[in-house]
């Protein structure tokens, strides 16, 4: 949401929520989504399968 509870559209070909704050989380949610990314930021890339 934006800063007036409007969603912000940063891309049409993005379809998931962005999120470029994730001190703005809270804990638990900030760890899974860090370990999601782990493998990502090991490789620097990943395959189209991986991603999905």
């Amino acid at each position: 949401m934006g800063k007036w509870g409007q969603k912000t559209v940063l891309s049409v070909k993005i379809d998931k929520p962005f999120v470029d704050k994730l001190d703005a989380l809270n804990e638990g949610f900030r760890l899974e989504l860090n370990a999601l990314g782990a493998q990502a930021r090991e490789q620097h890339s990943l395959d189209v399968d991986t991603m999905q």
